[in-house]
């Protein structure tokens, strides 16, 4: 049999029998290194010898000169090596990451935490104001719709095979291509700043509403939000379990909170103008829209909607955590939905509960109305706190694992320095600290609806790209395309594209233009500029699926003699001494279809050798 795949070329010759095998394996330098029965056809190096009568059948497989690839796409001469010591050493490797979370650690609670940010206390109640409940739960759930499509088409790739670090970037740039993953991973990881920044503004915020007592002003929300900025860096400095461990006890604090809130809007504790629990007057008088200027900006639905959709959009945080995991394929998918449904029933809850017992006016006048009402503010300050930093966390421990792989793959110069990981961990703490001050800048931002629209472009551009990747892989029948999740369709991932690309057109179309232009600029350097990379590209599926389809065509109908074509085979003993031959049948082809092929006869080990030698020079016929 010959193999021909890209990391395992070789011969497998008279293959021994399975039961013949035993089931360990090992040390490398032991002369009879057998292998697990699910490696069965693979055996010896060539000449190795072996004390097992089941070597006496034969050799079990011989590595030829090949090339692998490490997780960068990065080849490496192998010789004739055994794959046994391949599998070893890569396991070795694998090994060395410590950080291995499972399911609810690695994905659900930072998808949870991701989704709980700022919005939730601060924003949400005038996000109903402005709104109303009818509008609002119309952006609701159209945001919704946007974020479980993308979370199918996220499954479905996620599961379709082995998937390392940079999240969302690593699962667009194989399937789609370096061009538009490298593209897309620059605009990922400026999504995860943005986010940075908005919800370190929406601390400061908090912080001087929760202790009235100190200063107040632009800069000493900037001085306290730069403070606590600077703690969240040390903490993401140890690395992605301290990280969850912290997520954790953050998740508990955050569920008692917005338990107590929600608690607290429907016993009517506090006598507060404005407040009057739960009212039926109060709740058809919110059904209608308020939309009113704030801090000296306008606001319509498609403005309200740029403010509410971040809320939505840390769902996907848990991809990023795709090199920390024990199995992305299945923590992704799993821990997504599971986080999505939550977040969503939660954000239901606590937006009908604000709009059934808060008057609009209250709503779009203070913003921290949640902690005036609840029966002990302490518990929402210290759940605002919670959720704020959370998502900072979030974005913090997620973008660095962006840049990283980004740089890692060579696809942009002068960002190859992030690449290089903690030898512990391998933590990206050269991506986290440039990630530390990029966030920091965007402090000197005086609020944060300013930052709102952009972070909510940013991440429907990812999500606009991770559903076409999900729809092309779908459309075009490639064969390695077999998701262990089954519950999309081609047809929900190109609806899922479609609804980001108009909803990014729709919250700000100037910006959407501009983003997409500048995703074509960095496009084309990557196509022109960067190192080659055998991820394959997405256009060879579609073509081959295009032109099979077309030639199938060709045989519903009877060939008209007009447009008759020649169709060759051409037969030659020796094709490098048969160029004329060759020449002359290409100039009579006339557009047709033209095979060139050599018929080799005797044995069939020595003919196989014989082929091999065009593929070691790198000659193509």
């Amino acid at each position: 049999v010959v193999c021909s795949s890209k990391t395992l070329r070789g011969i497998c010759c008279q293959m021994a029998s399975p039961d013949t095998l035993p089931d360990s394996v090992p040390s490398s330098s032991s002369s009879s290194s057998w292998l697990p029965r699910w490696l069965w056809p693979f055996g010896y190096r060539e000449g190795e010898p072996a004390s097992s009568p089941a070597s006496e059948s034969g050799r079990l497989f011989t590595m030829h000169e090949d090339e692998t690839e490490d997780y960068g796409g990065n080849k490496s001469s192998v010789g004739e090596q055994n794959v046994v010591d391949v599998l070893r050493t890569r396991g070795k490797e694998g090994a060395a990451n410590k950080n291995k979370l499972g399911t609810f650690m690695g994905v659900v609670v930072p998808a949870i935490l991701g989704t709980f940010g700022v919005v939730i206390f601060l924003r949400l109640g005038w996000v109903v104001g402005q709104a109303g409940i009818y509008e609002w739960l119309a952006m609701f759930h159209g945001g919704e719709a946007i974020v479980i499509l993308t979370v199918l088409s996220m499954c479905a790739i996620a599961t379709n095979g082995e998937m390392k670090g940079g999240g969302q970037y690593y699962l667009i740039s194989r399937a789609l291509g370096a061009e538009f993953g490298g593209s897309i991973g620059v605009i990922f990881y400026l999504a995860n700043v943005v986010g940075l920044g908005f919800f370190m503004l929406g601390y400061g915020e908090a912080f001087v509403a929760g202790f009235t007592f100190l200063p107040d002003g632009y800069w000493w929300k900037f001085l306290y939000s730069s403070a606590t900025l600077f703690f969240l860096f040390l903490i993401c400095l140890k690395g992605a379990s301290l990280f969850a461990k912290t997520s954790l006890l953050i998740l508990a604090i955050l569920f008692i909170a917005a338990s107590s809130a929600v608690i607290s809007l429907y016993i009517n504790y506090r006598e507060i103008d404005g407040y009057t629990g739960p009212d039926i007057d109060n709740l058809v008088e919110n059904t209608e829209p308020h939309y009113s200027p704030y801090e000296g900006n306008d606001y319509d639905f498609r403005k309200v909607f740029g403010v509410m959709f971040p809320m939505l959009v840390g769902v996907v945080s848990g991809s990023n955590m795709s090199g920390d995991l024990k199995n992305p394929g299945k923590s992704i998918a799993t821990g997504t939905l599971v986080s999505l449904v939550t977040t969503y029933a939660i954000y239901l809850i606590v937006g009908i509960s604000m709009g059934v017992t808060i008057s609009y006016p209250l709503l779009l006048s203070d913003t921290d109305v949640m902690i005036d009402i609840c029966f002990c503010p302490w518990l929402v300050i210290i759940g605002i706190f919670c959720c704020v930093l959370s998502s900072a966390l979030g974005a913090m421990i997620g973008g660095p694992r962006v840049l990283q792989a980004l740089a890692r793959d060579n696809l942009l110069p002068f960002i190859g320095f992030f690449g290089k990981g903690s030898s512990n961990g391998d933590e990206p703490r050269r991506a986290l600290v440039l990630t530390y001050l990029l966030g920091q800048m965007l402090l000197f931002i005086p609020n944060l609806n300013l930052l709102a629209p952009y972070l909510t472009l940013f991440f429907l551009l990812s999500f606009c790209f991770t559903n076409f990747a999900c729809f092309f892989l779908a459309i075009s029948g490639a064969m390695n395309f077999r998701p262990h999740f089954k519950y999309f369709h081609w047809s929900t991932a190109l609806l899922g594209g479609i609804l980001t690309t108009a909803a990014m057109f729709f919250v700000d179309p100037m910006n959407a233009g501009i983003s997409l232009g500048l995703l074509s600029l960095i496009w084309l350097f990557i196509h022109f500029r960067s190192p080659s990379h055998s991820w394959g590209f997405i256009s060879q599926a579609l073509i081959y699926h295009q032109v099979r389809k077309y030639l199938l065509q060709l045989e519903e109908g009877k060939e008209h003699i007009k447009y008759w074509r020649p169709q060759v085979l051409l037969l030659v003993a020796n094709p490098r001494g048969s160029h004329r031959l060759i020449d002359f049948v290409n100039n009579m082809k006339k557009g047709g279809l033209y095979l060139i092929a050599s018929v080799l006869t005797g044995n069939w080990t020595d003919k196989v050798k014989i082929t091999r030698i065009p593929q070691k020079l790198g000659v193509v016929y």
